[in-house]
């Protein structure tokens, strides 16, 4: 009996390099490089790198777990036997899986959000990138308001160096979530949850750099002067 299956998006990392917030450094010819670097039974990771047709160093590289579930039951289901086996010295990799946060009781943020038609996939659940949409708004409110510890602040504006994302629950139509986010214990990270009642849906964090690109170009012409 054939059985519907869905596949999905366990844990997400998206590691940018200080060259991305550079506009010259992007007109160069670009390539997109993916490689998969684990197989299990139910699950496999991946990871795709975007660099400079020069071979430069990459300058956004995404590592993504994506599960095989059943689609009515969404329990996980064993992946083909083929592909299992065509990539059976994958298996013997760490896979990937971000790592699960404690939300504190006190937060810096907390938003109320209906979900929207907007923000649903082709399965009427809420897609990916819209929890990923969430955590930027919500990191955005708490920069406004000025809700976040002041160091982190002044350094939000030298950009994104590091977003990773755990999915657990699904959120659907007109559903109630809440958004929270805090600074984690390291002192250039936020974390996030964005829960439904009782359940979580997701958990990120978001990892900033300590200094701009504009900076990082000044010392590295000073050393070569």
């Amino acid at each position: 009996m054939f059985v519907k299956s869905l596949l999905f998006l366990g844990s997400f990392k998206l590691e940018i390099s200080q060259k991305f917030y550079n506009s010259d450094f992007l007109t160069h010819p670009l390539e997109i490089i993916s490689t998969l670097t684990y197989i299990g039974t139910s699950s496999f990771c991946e990871t795709r790198e975007i660099a400079n047709t020069n071979g430069l160093a990459p300058f956004v590289r995404s590592t993504y777990r994506m599960i095989r579930i059943d689609a009515n039951t969404r329990k996980p289901l064993e992946l083909p036997q083929p592909m299992r086996e065509m990539y059976d010295a994958r298996n013997k990799e760490t896979p990937f899986a971000m790592r699960k946060l404690t939300r504190p009781d006190v937060h810096s943020i907390d938003i109320h959000y209906t979900i929207q038609e907007s923000d649903l996939d082709s399965q009427n659940h809420t897609s990916w990138i819209t929890y990923i949409k969430l955590c930027l708004r919500a990191c955005r409110r708490g920069t406004d308001l000025k809700a976040f510890p002041t160091p982190l602040l002044q350094i939000i504006d030298n950009g994104i160096k590091e977003f990773e994302i755990r999915y657990e629950n699904e959120a659907l139509l007109n559903e109630d979530v809440i958004i929270y986010a805090w600074q984690t214990t390291e002192s250039d990270q936020l974390g996030f949850e964005i829960s439904k009642g009782a359940d979580v849906c997701i958990q990120a964090t978001m990892t900033f750099y300590r200094s701009s690109w504009k900076d990082s170009k000044m010392e590295s012409t000073a050393s070569k002067m």
